[in-house]
Order: structure tokens, then sequence, then C-alpha cells
């Protein structure tokens, strides 16, 4: 009994390696199948990429890990110009508010100017009544 399990383990151990073997052949023929699929990849970049408009907005949708980092470079970029169309627009409101701004101030200085004009103007009146009611 003894001998028959030792017998077992032996064949055991024999197709326990013979299996790995066969598994170490496969990884090895799925990493060059992906090393293939890779160079294939980057020789027709555009081939392996499909673009999408959606609202008038191209977005590149990737295949491969190269492409993803693409697709998120162009999303950036898109952000990046997104900001900076809306920090363009927020610094001509701001220039158009700050003109309109100057032109209350200049419009405020004068309404000053011409009141204290017209109270000097008053004083005096009262003042050449009064002297002349005396």
């Amino acid at each position: 009994m003894k001998e028959q399990w030792e017998w077992e383990k032996q064949q055991l151990l024999g197709e326990k390696a013979v299996l790995q073997d066969t598994a170490h052949h496969l990884n090895l023929q799925v990493r060059s199948a992906q090393d293939e699929a890779k160079r294939s990849a980057e020789g027709g970049k555009a081939a392996q990429r499909a673009k999408v408009s959606v609202q008038g907005v191209s977005v590149v949708v990737p295949v491969s890990r190269r492409g993803a980092f693409s697709y998120w470079r162009v999303i950036r970029r898109q952000e990046l110009d997104t900001a900076k169309q809306s920090i363009a627009a927020l610094e001509s409101e701001l220039r158009t508010e700050r003109s309109k701004l100057r032109s209350l101030l200049t419009e405020q200085d004068r309404f000053e100017r011409e009141r204290e004009n017209v109270l000097a103007k008053l004083r005096h009146t009262e003042a050449v009544s009064n002297v002349s009611s005396l």
C-alpha cells in the first residue's frame, strides 16, 4: 500500500511538472501575442483609435494603454482650453465693468462739482439778499 502511494505520488508530481511546463509555455505565447499586438497598435495608431464627435467636441476612444494616455491628454487639453476661454471671457467682462465704473466715478465727480457750484451760488445769493435787506 505504501509502495502504491509512493508510485501515485511520483506520477502526480510528474503530471504537475508537465502541467507547470505547459502553463509556462502558454504564458510565453500569451506574452508574445500581447507584445505583437502592442507593436501593431503602436504602428497603426490612426487605425486603432476611433474618433467620435459629441456636440462639436472630438473625443478619442483608446484601444490600447498608449491610447488611454492620449485620450486623457486630449481631455486635459480640452479642459485647459475651456478654462482659458472662460478666463478670457471673465477678463473681458472685468475690463468692461472697470470702464463702466470709471465713467460712473467721473460722472459722480462732475455732479459733486456741480452741487458744490450750486451751493456756492446759493450762499452768494443769500449773502447778497441779506446785505440788501439791511
